[in-house]
């Protein structure tokens, strides 16, 4: 059994909510819930900073170099994006 509701939630505006706020560990754990990271355009100067300790410069498996940024990832349609769709 299932209700819907028409409801329109207008969030325009709002602060972004950090990873570290929300309050559901699990999905951070299953990767449900990612952090909002953007990739370098360019790569050389992303593995500078890498590998000068920048911490919020990530490498993932594929070589590619991402940098968090705040907040957690969201489609157009305001759906939050796991870890496979955030990058």
């Amino acid at each position: 059994m299932s209700v819907q509701y028409e409801t329109f939630i207008d969030a325009i505006g709002q602060p972004h909510l950090e990873l570290k706020d929300l309050p559901y560990p699990g999905l951070i754990k299953l990767g449900t819930v990612a952090h909002a990271m953007l990739m370098f355009h360019d790569q050389d100067t992303a593995e500078g900073l890498h590998e000068n300790g920048d911490s919020k410069v990530i490498k993932f498996a594929n070589g590619q170099y991402y940098q968090l940024v705040p907040g957690i990832p969201i489609n157009d349609s305001v759906q939050v994006l796991d870890i496979w769709s955030s990058k």
